[in-house]
């Protein structure tokens, strides 16, 4: 199926209603996504919907449902789900055809076992494509209870099929009951290492293959074959090194070859697909495990971290107003000095920024990269407010080349921890972030311009032609220069809106979360005085692409006050792609 027409059938009403149902259910987040890839990613999403609609309904209205029934469906999925997560890892003798094929080589990363390695550390290990024990759903039509569920096999090959097709089904019956010849064991397996089988398994990563297969079925019968490695999110643990020790993305070309294709073919590209459908499910169980696993943190002595924290807020500034006192250049020195340090000891979030030894972070680059908004910014944030935010330690140009250090707060990403948050965590830090947003929006402005940085120059936005503009006097200025065609002017543009301090690059990689909770907000670069809807648009801005779950919290956070000047914007960046 084309993406036009799953297009088309993701917004048939029964696959609507099917969803509905699903998300109003009363389980938890990881659990909503687990059950909504039954009907997302089926082959036919509208006739998987029909079936989940008739078998869960009271009557032909298809309009009451029974939960109970719910439940047992939903435990029916999980159980089969399960079932293609149970992987035995194999390690492989010397005379097996897919270490032949493979010659001991990772197909994913190009990792060998290293020389050294005595104990088997970096040893890759075959990895089925499909688990060996998906062919007992095959075996037998009898209804047998599954040891782990009170459910029976014939129910779980009857999802199979719905979510499959009969026809897909059929074929991967064949494939995984043909003679155990070494041809189609070749077909069925891959060389990994550790690290790649595992996220292979748990569905943190799919490889799909480069061509179309319904138009050349039989590709992956060549002697060198090119596919995508494709991460769904959530990213929840790094993606597998390379040998050249370069981290994989969502999209890397992975290229396989094999020296004889009629005696050791490579992997089959339908039992790839296979696994691609049931990644978004795998994946929800594993954060559904990682929900259930954590624990609340325990804090027998709160007045432990209220004294940091006390002593932190007092001799925090004596320390930096004592470095200040050093020469700029030992100054540089030290930081291109801590620069070359953390790049050896920390993974580098972009060519800019470089977490450092002592708790800091260095952005660094011409002038042009680093906001000359952003050092006043995070004083402002500092001194008026009570918002975890980076402390500004120094901000020091050397012939044009600027270092901006600050320091470093617990949390990790909203874009990794969203999706292990329960719905009470997700309404809790709604109020954390809209109180901060208010306590942004209570700085005054005591530049001469409206619509400035928070030094009164121009402001720095990558939504903005041209990333830089202003400062701007009024609104009308700026509504000017941000609509590049009188034919997107809409009638909110004409409303007079109150200038406030807005952070205006609220994305999820720059809201941190800890236990739960709000930990910080970081990287005040685009920081500065806009109209007060500039806040909630921007941070819209930056989830097209990203699951439901975001653009749904940030709304939960500004309300529907400004709906008419995001619709405005989302007609602006139409024309001109924000991305």
């Amino acid at each position: 199926m084309d993406s036009e027409s799953r297009y088309k059938e993701m917004s048939d009403p029964l696959v609507r209603q099917a969803l509905r149902i699903i998300y109003s259910a009363p389980f938890n987040p990881a659990e909503h996504r687990l059950l909504s890839s039954f009907v997302r990613d089926s082959v036919s999403p509208k006739t998987t919907s029909l079936y989940f609609l008739r078998r869960i309904s009271k009557d032909e209205s298809l309009q009451d449902h029974d939960e109970q029934v719910l439940r047992r469906l939903f435990a029916e999925w999980k159980c089969l789900v399960e079932r293609f997560r149970r992987t035995t890892l194999r390690s492989h003798p010397s005379d097996f055809p897919v270490f032949r094929r493979d010659k001991g080589v990772c197909c994913i990363t190009g990792r060998s076992r290293l020389w050294w390695d005595v104990l088997g550390w970096s040893q890759t290990i075959i990895t089925p494509i499909i688990p060996d024990g998906i062919d007992d759903l095959f075996r037998s039509a009898e209804c047998m209870v599954d040891p782990n569920a009170d459910v029976v096999q014939l129910h779980l090959l009857e999802l199979l099929s719905v979510f499959l097709t009969d026809k897909q089904v059929e074929l991967l019956r064949l494939a995984l009951s043909a003679e155990p010849s070494d041809f189609e064991v070749c077909r069925k397996y891959l060389t990994m290492s550790k690290h790649a089988a595992a996220a292979f398994r748990e569905g943190q990563i799919n490889l799909q293959p480069n061509w179309n297969i319904e138009r050349r079925p039989h590709e992956d019968l060549e002697s060198m074959c090119r596919y995508r490695l494709w991460a769904p999110l959530p990213v929840l643990v790094p993606l597998p090194i390379t040998y050249q020790g370069q981290s994989l993305g969502s999209g890397s070309p992975i290229k396989m070859m094999t020296p004889d294709p009629k005696l050791a073919p490579l992997p089959s590209s339908f039992l790839l697909g296979i696994h691609s459908r049931f990644c978004h499910s795998l994946k929800s169980l594993e954060v559904d495990r990682e929900m259930r696993a954590r624990r609340p943190s325990k804090v027998s002595t709160p007045w432990l971290s209220g004294l940091r924290q006390t002593c932190f807020a007092r001799a925090f500034p004596w320390v930096r107003g004592l470095w200040s006192y050093f020469p700029r250049r030992g100054r540089v020195w030290v930081y291109r000095l801590l620069l070359s340090v953390g790049a050896r000891m920390y993974e580098k979030p972009n060519f800019w920024t470089q977490r450092v030894p002592f708790g800091l972070y260095i952005k660094h680059g011409r002038m042009k990269l680093i906001p000359e908004g952003e050092a006043p910014a995070l004083q402002l944030v500092e001194n008026l407010t009570n918002i975890p935010a980076p402390r500004l330690v120094d901000f020091v140009d050397d012939n044009d080349y600027t270092y901006l250090v600050m320091t470093r707060l617990p949390g990790r990403p909203l874009m990794q921890e969203l999706y292990t948050m329960s719905y009470p965590e997700r309404t809790a830090f709604a109020n954390d972030i809209r109180a901060f947003i208010q306590q942004l929006k209570n700085i005054p402005n005591t530049n001469k311009s409206a619509i400035c940085d928070a030094n009164g120059g121009p402001v720095f936005d990558y939504r903005l032609p041209g990333r830089r503009g202003g400062p701007f006097q009024s609104e009308a200025e700026f509504n000017d220069f941000v609509i590049t065609q009188e034919r997107f002017r809409e009638p909110c543009h004409s409303r007079h809106h109150s200038i406030c301090f807005t952070h205006a690059d609220l994305n999820p990689n720059n809201i941190l979360i800890e236990e739960g909770r709000l930990s910080a907000i970081v990287d005040f670069g685009c920081a500065g005085y806009y109209p007060e809807y500039w806040e909630y648009t921007k941070a819209m801005f930056s989830t097209p692409g990203l699951d439901s779950s975001f653009p749904q919290l940030f709304k939960e956070v500004f309300g529907d006050s400004f709906r008419d000047e995001l619709n405005a914007e989302e007609q602006l960046w139409c024309h001109r792609s924000p991305f």
